[in-house]
């Protein structure tokens, strides 16, 4: 046969190098086979605690469902056929989650239960529920509450007030809002009876209080307000240096310029109510009568009859004595005027310009930031601009310290790119991708090599067989002969015998 011929005309080290890359394609083709032959698991959920994965692996196994953990025991893999099946069932079964229960806890009747265990109850349940609830917030990775709810007694009323306390795992990367704090604050307080919003204290992982500093203040709205005010300075600010940053881009290029913007704002509500008479018509008329009294003594009212034996008056009677009081009242004119808060009280804008500037430039160059920022003198606002080289030849100057805020600009730190987060589900995608990706091309560089190896060994043999099998005619010979001859006259001493 030809592959027994080749066989043997093949040294020793042709044979071995040939066996090696016959067996690693023979193992590679059997993995491949293997590895596309076993099913693949898909995930049923990812980034899950500790508590929940061992309360959804505990329940798998009763429905003994085979299944994968990955990602540090964070991830569930079943079989792609039953990943919705079973997520279904999963989901309809009302797991105590995230370790709270809800009122799912009161579906089998327990008639032995005491008064006390059914209060326990009850309270896990609203805790578990409000929990539930702040968790469908984007951006919470896992929260707990605690309520504090007092003892309720029929003939006693209890002196001390319900309160709740909620801490916030944030997922990585993610910050809540002072409104969102608020209305989670807001919630827990309707939910619960009798908590008032400044008893609602939310803290984070990181053991920062999210409800502010005046929550125990006799206002409920106190923190509302000043989070609303540092929220509208943040923004506004925030706002006027994106405009300046823009000008000064596009006018320099990017990394030529920064400045920044501060904003001081009134957040007085101010109500003003005048009122103002209005004079009399032109005829004279004193206005409108709304009142009118009259007072008086005698007049026309008749005389007592006289006293039996009681002579007749000698003198005339007294004069009688009357008083009118009439009240007018003329028109009136009110205004009433109520002053927004977060009007803008004073703004203060500084800029440096890495670039060489004279006196005219920087006062054209004023003007347009001015205007882009409406800049108003009577209002006290102020605006300083230098050139960055004059800023270095100051005795106490430096160089300006860059703010992480402003993107875009050379002299200043990039904001730094999101990082794109990616389900488990596409992760696994990604890598089942890139290792078929590497097998495919591990078995076409082992293919590739043998292929080489055997053309070249075929190659050489040959070309070896046909020189050796190839008869030499008579003139070949005799000049291999003479060359011989010739090679050996000139390798032998003088004087030596031949």
């Amino acid at each position: 046969m030809f592959i027994v011929s080749f066989w043997r005309q093949l040294d020793t080290r042709a044979r071995v190098v040939l066996a090696v890359i016959v067996s690693a394609l023979a193992l590679a083709t059997v993995a491949g086979i293997v590895w596309v032959v076993t099913p693949r698991y898909q995930v049923l959920f990812s980034d899950l605690a500790a508590e929940d994965a061992a309360v959804m692996t505990a329940e798998l196994d009763r429905m003994k469902t085979p299944y994968k953990l990955n990602d540090d025991g964070t991830a569930i893999l079943v079989a792609p056929e039953a990943v919705h099946k079973t997520r279904l069932k999963l989901l309809a079964k009302n797991l105590p989650l995230h370790g709270a229960v809800g009122f799912e806890l009161f579906n089998g009747a327990d008639f032995g239960m005491t008064d006390f265990a059914q209060k326990v109850n009850y309270q896990r349940a609203l805790q578990g529920e409000i929990t539930r609830t702040i968790l469908s917030v984007d951006g919470i990775q896992s929260a707990r509450v605690i309520l504090a709810l007092p003892e309720q007694q029929l003939f006693k009323k209890s002196d001390s007030k319900p309160k709740a306390s909620i801490n916030l795992v944030l997922k990585p990367g993610e910050s809540l809002s002072h409104d969102q704090v608020n209305g989670i604050a807001r919630l827990v307080s309707a939910a619960v009876p009798d908590i008032a919003l400044q008893d609602v204290t939310i803290v984070d992982q990181h053991g920062i209080t999210l409800t502010g500093v005046a929550s125990n203040s006799a206002d409920p709205e106190a923190d509302g307000a000043a989070g609303a005010a540092l929220e509208l300075k943040k923004s506004t600010e925030t706002y006027l240096a994106r405009k300046l940053n823009d000008v000064l881009n596009q006018t320099f290029g990017p990394g030529k310029a920064i400045a920044r913007v501060d904003v001081t704002l009134n957040m007085d509500r101010v109500q003003r109510t005048r009122e103002q008479l209005l004079p009399a018509g032109k005829d004279g008329a004193t206005g409108v009568l709304v009142k009118e009294r009259s007072e008086g003594e005698g007049g026309g009212a008749a005389p007592l009859p006289p006293l039996p034996g009681a002579g007749a008056s000698a003198g005339p009677s007294a004069p009688a004595s009357e008083r009118h009081e009439r009240e007018y009242q003329v028109g009136r004119d009110v205004e009433q005027s109520v002053s927004t808060p977060g009007t803008v009280r004073r703004i203060a804008i500084a800029a440096v310009v890495n670039d060489t500037l004279d006196a005219a430039q920087v006062a054209r160059l004023k003007d347009i930031l001015a205007a882009t920022a409406g800049y108003d003198p009577a209002r006290g606002d102020t605006i300083a601009l230098y050139p960055f080289a004059q800023l270095a030849s100051l005795p106490q100057g430096g160089a300006p310290v860059a703010d992480a805020a402003s993107p875009g600009t050379g002299m200043l730190p990039a904001s730094s790119p999101q990082v794109p987060v990616r389900t488990a589900a596409a992760a696994r995608a990604h890598g089942f991708g890139t290792s078929l990706g590497w097998l495919l091309g591990g078995l076409a560089l082992v293919i590739g090599l043998a292929g080489i190896l055997a053309v070249r060994l075929f190659g050489a043999r040959s070309h070896h067989a046909a020189h050796a099998t190839r008869p030499l005619d008579s003139a070949q010979r005799a000049v291999l002969l003479a060359d011989m001859q010739r090679w050996l006259a000139a390798e032998t001493p003088k004087g030596t015998p031949q």
